[in-house]
């Protein structure tokens, strides 16, 4: 299975960029369903999922290479819990080499 976004980045050159306007994308996905039940990683993210290890290698490989890459996120208010678990339990833990900006 090919990943688009994966070929991307390997091809990226100087920046990419991410921008997000959902305030959810998977309600039922059994990760977020776990956070809503209270489970947390902590701040130690060798106990993310193993899928989590995968995207880190992608983007540790475009930054290593000088790829400036950034997440935009335009964030409805109130915040959902879907945003909180995203940005709570997995995501800045899981790429540390992205610039975060909420809108």
């Amino acid at each position: 299975m090919t990943y688009p976004v994966r070929e991307a980045l390997a091809n990226a050159r100087r920046s990419a960029v991410h921008l997000e306007m959902r305030d959810s994308y998977t309600p039922d996905d059994p990760e977020f369903v776990r956070w809503r039940s209270g489970h947390r990683y902590g701040n130690d993210p060798a106990r993310l999922p193993d899928w989590w290890g995968a995207w880190r290698d992608v983007v540790g490989g475009a930054t290593a290479r000088g790829v400036v890459m950034r997440r935009a996120r335009i964030v409805s208010e109130p915040v959902t819990d879907y945003i909180r678990y995203e940005h709570e339990a997995v995501w800045e833990r899981a790429t540390p080499h992205v610039e975060y900006q909420l809108a």
